[in-house]
């Protein structure tokens, strides 16, 4: 009697311990959702009213959120997915941001249309950064080849004679690359125009803190 007791009370600290591992992790994922929303309250202006721009998407917080649903609805879609990182022109060091996603195949000018909302988003991250901003992509889920400088980084360069070659914003969407309190920001060394600049033996994967 007293053997099917221990195992009885045994059978329901288990599931007693398996309750409390679900529930931390939902608690963990609504720290990281609430931090998030908190972080990109300084989005736009202080009244974080949308910001009419003549072409993009914006840099509100709003924005931001359209546009990481967008980026699912397209990931699922079959669209393009590229990795996308920020450099100063005339530095070595590209930051990843994000992701991008888009349907039409031109990166250049999906990239385009993000540049306020991205920057906006990288400098809550590293505040030290300029507003002028260079962007350079890479494949997508690329981050680790691109570390160990087995592959390079793209300049976006979207042409601007080209009205044709305009998108709207259905036809994108980007997914921040979101940092929790402590977490590391990660970047690479790359030459100034995005190729590797040494061979991929020499390279480690570097990272800052973001506090």
């Amino acid at each position: 009697m007293m053997l099917i007791s221990i195992k009885a009370l045994y059978l329901v600290l288990l599931n007693l311990e398996l309750c409390l591992s679900f529930l931390q992790i939902n608690i963990r994922n609504s720290i990281s959702q609430c931090y998030y929303l908190n972080m990109t309250k300084g989005f736009g202006n202080v009244t974080n009213k949308i910001k009419k721009t003549k072409y993009g998407a914006g840099k509100s917080e709003k924005s931001i959120n359209q546009q990481m649903s967008q980026f699912e609805k397209l990931k699922k879609s079959g669209g393009d997915i590229y990795d996308l990182y920020v450099n100063v022109e005339g530095e070595e060091i590209f930051y990843f941001t994000g992701k991008i996603s888009t349907l039409s195949g031109n990166v250049a000018e999906a990239i385009k249309m993000q540049k306020a909302l991205a920057t906006e988003y990288i400098r809550t991250i590293v505040p030290t950064l300029p507003f002028k901003l260079q962007f350079f992509y890479a494949l997508g889920n690329s981050e680790i080849s691109v570390a160990k400088n087995e592959m390079g980084l793209t300049k976006a360069s979207p042409n601007k004679n080209k009205k044709k070659d305009e998108l709207s914003l259905e036809d994108i969407g980007f997914m921040p690359e979101i940092y929790e309190k402590g977490q590391k920001v990660y970047f690479t060394r790359k030459a100034k125009d995005g190729s590797c600049n040494v061979q991929p033996a020499e390279v480690k994967i570097t990272s800052m803190p973001f506090e």
